[in-house]
């Protein structure tokens, strides 16, 4: 059994219910659903129209909470429990969420952050601040959603911009004494440490990702470099390549070299 299926709880009044979806899209781009009352036999549909990652965020903003390690026998339709001997793989996660946790969340404050990373990096890098401005994640933070998420085919900048604005509020003194103000974690529900270091496998995989959403990649993997150059993403090619956007965005400070991030994945980088 794996963790290719998310399912959420919300309890509140009289109401005690699940929703569940499958991570992968269905080849006619529906997605597999799963609702109704926790204990009862779900009902199952499948949705078309929206992308998994404003799904689970419209989940979020209605109130329910994520359950960890639960998943749906899709024969039963009931929710059941991965127990700790399953012998699965974590699969590599499609999304990155992010959760304000703390009560003095200042939505100012977040968007003058979000105009002070906007110009910082349109100062070099005047295409990849378009790209970033156009993000969902960054729309949601503009307009003060303390719950959100990005799928990883959106490219390295949504992760650098939610780690870059944990460091920001906590540098700035913003929430003294209180790191997990910001609670990021992907769909596998790894949590994101404060470690830049350890970012690396995310950002391998975003990239490659964002390349393969912009027709950048060919069919034997290899890089279609002439379609980088006409859409302009030669800075997602590879690790240092990343490492004056994530400087410019306030993520680390320089001379800091992306190129020993430590990574473990095994997905194709240029």
């Amino acid at each position: 059994m794996s963790n290719e299926i998310v399912v959420f709880h919300f309890q509140g009044g009289t109401s005690d219910k699940h929703w569940a979806v499958r991570k992968k899209e269905n080849a006619d781009g529906t997605h597999d659903i799963w609702y109704g009352r926790r204990g009862n036999r779900l009902r199952f549909v499948t949705s078309a129209g929206k992308s998994l990652a404003k799904r689970m965020n419209e989940k979020l903003k209605e109130g329910y909470e994520r359950v960890e390690g639960a998943t749906i026998d899709v024969e039963t339709r009931k929710v059941i429990f991965l127990d700790d001997s399953t012998n699965d793989v974590p699969s590599i996660p499609s999304s990155l969420w992010y959760r304000f946790r703390d009560p003095h969340f200042d939505r100012n404050e977040i968007q003058e952050y979000l105009d002070t990373t906007v110009l910082n990096l349109a100062d070099e890098f005047k295409h990849e601040a378009e790209i970033l401005v156009e993000l969902p994640i960054f729309k949601a933070l503009r307009q003060g959603d303390k719950n959100g998420g990005a799928e990883l085919s959106e490219g390295p900048l949504g992760i650098f911009l939610i780690f870059a604005l944990r460091r920001y509020m906590r540098d700035e003194g913003f929430i003294p004494g209180t790191n997990d103000f910001i609670q990021l974690a992907d769909d596998n529900n790894d949590i994101l440490l404060n470690d830049f270091d350890f970012l690396g496998d995310l950002i391998v995989e975003s990239s490659v990702a964002f390349l393969e959403v912009n027709q950048c990649i060919n069919d034997d993997k290899s890089v279609n470099h002439d379609k980088v150059r006409e859409k302009h993403l030669n800075r997602f090619l590879s690790l240092s390549a990343t490492k004056e956007l994530a400087i410019a965005m306030g993520c680390i400070e320089a001379p800091i070299d992306l190129t020993v991030i430590p990574t473990d994945t095994t997905a194709a980088y240029f």
